[in-house]
């Protein structure tokens, strides 16, 4: 879909309103407030190479009956600010997976991918920065409720543990962002946008409707969205709205014509996020509406609602305790059941913070899933690192076919070597 004469005036006017306003706030902002980007340095070689990073981790994951996953990984990121105003980052990681792993055993083979998790430029001048390149975007206040974090896919051939950025999907993507006083302005533009990744080498994963019926190949091309996000800050508080037009991140199948196929919802997002801050206590909200949702295995499509609540709380012995309430529901009398969500995280570092605890835990009404997980990872010194995680999960039959089922236990063990 090609964008309108509209939407060329509206990234016009936005991008020069960021240029021309920055200047005149820049030196107030640096002053008064505290605002900064990060400061330049001399490049040198010791920077250069400094700036680089290169990590090899290996991890596999036991279930009853054996292993789950066997992945061998490297991981190479740089980032320098090497010259004024201009700042780079790179982060490129190969994942080999091993012939036991149930990815390679879905491909009849042991096999290695390739990945940009994030590849940008970025330039900053006075109170504003301009980013291009590959990067996630992430919106809302609620953790572990996506009423409003929408923008970025997943990416589920990695494990979520107790980290959702840990399996977000990087987009190419042009990025802009300014302050003025306590306005900060944020608008994107995605020109082929990703949706959720649950296989390798294969654009999505099948669906088989029915015993012996050919599989439904789920593969659906998105193309481009864009957005904007207006926050004021206050005293103790924020409030953000929300305008984008997006594409959804999972394809559903749908009916036309009386014959099933994979389809995406396209839509236009509004979204109203707020946080406020009281003490050590950080209460959250986020709520958001989408028009045009397809319903699966329907023909009918019908907007939906989305609203989050949370809390975020930090103990004066630096417990780190988080909830969150997340409701999702559908505009007319056809249209899909309510599905509630209930989210709760812990994390604290011990042993001079060489030693990190967290756990996480979901409960979802529909499809019925719970599943908590309690990860340690210890620093045993400047370049090594050891990891285990513990997860247990209950979930209905219908969830046992889907890519993203979990087993009922799990221990994920995983060295990592850095330097």
């Amino acid at each position: 879909m090609k964008m309108t004469n509209k939407k060329y005036s509206l990234w016009f006017f936005g991008f020069v309103l960021i240029f021309t306003s920055a200047p005149s706030v820049a030196e107030d902002l640096l002053e008064d407030d505290g605002f900064s980007f990060e400061e330049e340095t001399d490049v040198t070689e010791d920077n250069w190479r400094s700036a680089f990073k290169v990590t090899l981790d290996q991890s596999q994951t036991h279930i009853a009956g054996g292993l789950q996953t066997q992945r061998s990984t490297v991981r190479m990121e740089f980032e320098d600010g090497f010259t004024k105003g201009w700042y780079i980052k790179l982060d490129s990681k190969y994942r080999y997976f091993w012939h036991k792993d149930q990815l390679a055993q879905q491909q009849k083979d042991a096999y290695g991918h390739h990945q940009w998790q994030q590849a940008w430029l970025q330039y900053s001048f006075g109170a504003c920065a301009i980013k291009s390149g590959r990067q996630t975007l992430i919106w809302g206040e609620v953790e572990g409720t996506f009423a409003v974090d929408i923008v970025t896919p997943f990416d589920y051939t990695e494990q979520l543990l107790t980290e959702y950025s840990n399996i977000r999907l990087a987009q190419d993507m042009a990025f802009a962002e300014c302050f003025s006083d306590r306005i900060q302005t944020q608008l994107f533009y995605i020109p082929n946008a990703k949706t959720d990744v649950y296989r390798h080498n294969t654009s999505q994963y099948p669906v088989q409707l029915a015993p012996g019926t050919p599989a439904l190949d789920m593969g659906v091309d998105a193309e481009e969205e864009w957005g904007g996000r207006l926050k004021w800050l206050g005293d103790g508080f924020d409030i953000s709205i929300m305008v984008a037009k997006l594409y959804g991140n999972s394809p559903v199948v749908v009916f036309e014509q009386s014959l099933p196929k994979a389809d995406i919802s396209y839509f236009t997002f509004y979204g109203l996020s707020s946080s406020v801050a009281r003490g050590r206590l950080l209460m959250k909200f986020d709520a958001g509406y989408k028009t045009d949702q397809l319903t699966s295995m329907t023909s009918e499509a019908s907007d939906r609602y989305d609203v989050a609540i949370g809390l975020e709380y930090t103990t004066s012995s630096n417990h780190n305790i988080n909830g969150g309430f997340w409701r999702a529901g559908y505009k007319g009398d056809d249209a899909p059941n309510e599905t509630d969500i209930i989210t709760f995280g812990w994390s604290k570092t011990y042993l001079k913070d060489d030693l990190s605890m967290s756990l996480l835990g979901n409960w979802i009404s529909e499809p019925r899933f719970k599943s908590i997980t309690l990860r340690s990872e210890y620093q045993w010194d400047d370049y090594w690192n050891i990891s285990a995680a513990l997860g247990l999960a209950d979930s209905n039959d219908s969830t046992k076919n889907t890519p993203v089922y979990r087993p009922d236990e799990s221990l994920v063990l995983a060295i990592k070597y850095e330097f």
